[in-house]
């Protein structure tokens, strides 16, 4: 039977127990047709294009297995069709990376379907992917890194999804119509995590339907009712140990009318992970990452490259590869016990490490960083794919000095931009932000489509000619619309002042009015996309060998139209205004509709905090000042006065302190100053006989503000700092 074939093991009518069975680099390994087989604690590895086990109109248990995937197309761990009463439980699947290649593949027709405490990590398409006309059961499951966490699709597919904890996925659960005219599925979706979901925590479309409650996100609320917006708190997730701290506020959080967990407890938010290293038999991705480079140094000062370790726990790369080269990963060589610390750094400079000055012998291939951009590898080698970590960082041309470093969005998830200062060894610095910005987008006009526009604002302190005269040649929209600005009679924006970049003058001047004086352009081509696009103003930067001009990002915004951004700005007559102009643009989060002003700036109702607050999510009550949502022990009012995440426990705010004898002076250094809240730094030589203001200045700059002090402690055996905020 040409069946047989396909399979190292074939069961056809037949019922089979399998039992410890280790298959590498099989051809479909177990494939089972119109039979029955129970396979437990075995480790099936295919090198091909076909699933680890394949069960079609049979019945199937497949409970505490190992999968490891490839990159081939159309490769699934596991695969079931038509399948009454199957159960899949308890196994671990591992990169299955090829196109179209899921961890579980439920087919058409499955019924009464038990998916329960799988480990599945790190493939190319869904983690769980439900078809047409199957029924199943998903809970206490942890996905992790998948572009859909479970896709539900097509007609009479339901899913019941409980108690799983989804974390890094581009959306983590998703309902819909894969096949025209198939129609939409359907899911209930109850105390689920969804953290760091890149996308969104859940999608819907119209011909699906989806019931969400009593779940935890760590980005954006997600769609539904009694969910929590707050970080999970998973003990170390750099080293995917996402088990939960005894203090994680997904510990009795679940829907109380659940039934009780295993102690008795109300039902946990999540799958309750017990964090076990036999899950991870490789180096787990984004552990060690590229965190900060500087491509362009100034004269006489080396490039560098900076990695980061994200796990609580020291990591040793010795024998690693940094290159600049994919196709010769090898060029320098990290030497033997090289660790970087806990959450720690490691630096590597051009000059003694990696360039042609250096003498260091793990270079084996000399280069730099090229300034108008290219990518850089991390590469830990391995003859066993899964085993091989490869982590990459592109970039493009950047000015002078200035580094490019990971910034942490409300979405958490990280973009790699320009920093205010370069910070090697160091936590990174605040994204460098303006001179100019983008600081009102109307996309999507609702009288007349060709009404749209784009506002910039020069948020510096001094004048912006957009006009190179070294290069002779002017800024430019780079992304999103075409239009170069003049070299002839160049266009200057004074500090605070605003222009417009519209699509068609005439229909804008229809709709809309501008203070007197305002600069208005029209773009050369193109508009804004209504379903969203990324747009980016950019100066010019240097010419490469093939004699093409680069160009140096000033902002960008990558908007939307999807359940992260504000309805009311797709066509219900408001724009896409920006919150907080000096600070990160390219984040849902500073971003919110407002009516119209263009040329004027809007204003926003209630404080500045009141408007953050909103943009941030937090939950509206008496006393959110003072609250602390995501309980890192920094309430609101304090997180937005320094400049950290409300909804993601950050670090302590660290002072740099300086004692010179008996002097000694100390500074907070923050994103901006906030002109609704009251800076004071205060110091006390015992904590009891009360706190003394020293603060002796405040400086805000373009993009990081300073609080100093300087006192004179000669007498002093110990002396207590503190910072204080408090709203006008």
């Amino acid at each position: 039977n040409p069946l047989h074939e396909r399979g190292a093991i074939s069961i056809v009518r037949s019922e089979v127990n399998i039992d410890h069975l280790d298959i590498d680099n099989g051809l479909m390994p177990v494939f089972v047709w119109y039979g029955k087989v129970v396979l437990r604690n075995s480790t099936l590895h295919t090198a091909y294009t076909g699933d680890c086990i394949n069960v079609k109109h049979g019945q199937g248990l497949v409970e505490n297995c190992t999968f490891i995937g490839n990159t081939a197309v159309d490769t699934d761990a596991i695969d079931f069709d038509d399948v009454v009463n199957g159960v899949i439980r308890n196994n671990r699947i591992h990169a299955f990376r090829g196109p179209n290649s899921d961890g579980i593949d439920v087919g058409e027709g499955c019924v009464n379907l038990l998916i329960s405490g799988n480990r599945v990590y790190n493939n190319s398409d869904k983690g769980i992917s439900v078809g047409q006309a199957s029924t199943t059961r998903i809970e206490k499951n942890l996905i992790v890194g998948c572009v859909l966490g479970i896709g539900i699709k097509d007609q009479d597919s339901f899913a019941t999804v409980d108690q799983n904890t989804f974390v890094g996925n581009d959306v983590a659960i998703a309902v819909y119509e894969k096949n025209l005219g198939d129609g939409g599925g359907g899911a209930v979706a109850t105390n689920n995590i969804f953290s760091r979901s890149k996308d969104a925590p859940v999608t819907v479309d119209s011909l699906s339907s989806l019931s969400a409650s009593y779940s935890m996100s760590d980005t954006v609320s997600a769609r539904g009712e009694k969910h929590l917006l707050q970080d999970p708190v998973f003990t170390d997730p750099g080293r995917y140990d996402f088990s939960l701290v005894t203090t994680s506020p997904a510990i009795d959080a679940g829907d109380p009318a659940h039934a009780a967990d295993s102690d008795g407890s109300r039902a946990d938010i999540g799958a309750s992970y017990v964090y076990n290293p036999d899950d991870y038999p490789y180096v787990v991705p984004n552990v060690i990452v590229i965190n900060e480079i500087l491509s362009h140094s100034a004269e006489g000062a080396p490039d560098w490259i900076e990695l980061h370790n994200t796990s609580s726990e020291p990591f040793d790369i010795s024998g690693w590869f940094l290159s600049d080269s994919k196709s010769d990963l090898r060029k320098y060589q990290i030497a033997e016990g090289t660790t970087i610390p806990a959450n720690g750094f490691a630096v590597f400079y051009e000059d003694t490490s990696f360039g042609d000055t250096s003498s260091d012998p793990g270079k084996t291939t000399a280069f730099a960083l090229n300034e108008i951009g290219e990518t850089v590898y991390l590469y830990g080698p391995s003859t066993d794919l899964l085993l091989e970590y490869l982590e990459e960082e592109t970039f493009g041309p950047s000015p002078t000095g200035v580094s490019r470093g990971r910034y942490l969005k409300s979405t958490n998830t990280y973009n790699f931009v320009f920093t205010a200062e370069p910070s090697p060894g160091e936590i990174n610095s605040a994204p460098l932000v303006g001179p100019i910005v983008i600081s009102e987008i109307m996309y999507r006009p609702d009288v007349d489509g060709d009404a749209e526009y784009l506002e910039l604002l020069n948020t510096s302190d001094s004048a912006v000619v957009f006009y190179d005269e070294l290069k002779d040649a002017g800024w430019s929209i780079t992304a999103g619309v075409t239009y170069e600005f003049p070299t002839t009679n160049p266009i200057t924006l004074s500090p605070g002042e605003r222009l417009l970049l519209v699509r068609d003058i005439a229909a804008f001047s229809a709709q809309f009015n501008v203070p007197e004086g305002t600069q208005i352009l029209q773009w050369t081509e193109g508009g804004l996309n209504n379903s969203g696009e990324g747009l980016e103003l950019s100066r010019p930067g240097d010419v490469d060998e093939l004699g093409q001009r680069q160009w140096v990002r000033i902002d960008r915004v990558n908007y939307g139209d999807d359940t992260l951004w504000p309805v009311e700005a797709d066509g219900e007559g408001m724009s896409l205004t920006r919150a907080d102009e000096r600070a990160y643009g390219n984040d849902v989060a500073n971003w919110l509709a407002a009516t119209p002003t263009p040329g004027t700036g809007a204003t926003l109702t209630g404080t500045e905090f009141d408007t953050w607050a909103t943009t941030q999510g937090l939950p509206a009550n008496a006393n959110q000042f003072g609250d602390d949502a995501d309980l890192d022990g920094m309430t609101n009012g304090l997180e937005f006065a320094i400049g950290t995440d409300p909804i993601r426990i950050d670090r302590p705010l660290s002072p740099t302190i300086i004692v010179d004898g008996s002097n000694i002076a100390i500074t907070y250094q923050i994103p901006q100053l906030r002109s609704d809240i009251a800076y004071s730094l205060q110091q006390s030589v015992d904590l009891v006989s009360g706190w003394q203001n020293v603060t002796t200045g405040m400086i805000s700059q373009q993009d990081r503000a300073s609080i100093d002090a300087m006192v004179q402690n000669a007498d002093a055996k110990q002396v207590f700092f503190r910072l204080r905020v408090r709203q006008k």
